[in-house]
């Protein structure tokens, strides 16, 4: 995000990009477009995020990867991690490794 403030929604938001996994589907919210992907087996994953200077990419070995058109532009942006559990299912983080390169 663009912004040290921002709030969540299940909604596209100028100035944001939202990489979520819900339930059975993977999705990525820009301001132009939200693709998604189903991945419903319950078990461990390993998943990575990139975002460069054109697009943002949410890969899941496992179920595939999805990708969507954003520009990053040269201004600081901030990143938001979190996590929403649903009554009665068991959901387990293991770790976080966030690994900041240089924009070209």
């Amino acid at each position: 995000s663009a912004s040290d403030s921002a709030q969540w929604q299940w909604a596209r938001t100028a100035g944001i990009v939202r990489v979520v996994w819900n339930c059975n589907s993977m999705y990525i919210y820009t301001e132009n477009e939200s693709p998604s992907l189903s991945c419903a087996d319950n078990k461990l994953y390993n998943v990575s995020v990139t975002i460069n200077e054109q697009a943002v990419v949410f890969n899941v070995p496992a179920c595939g990867s999805l990708s969507a058109a954003w520009t990053l532009g040269a201004a600081d942006f901030y990143t938001y991690i979190g996590a929403d559990q649903d009554e009665g299912i068991s959901v387990a983080t293991n770790w976080y490794d966030v690994t900041i390169g240089e924009c070209e």
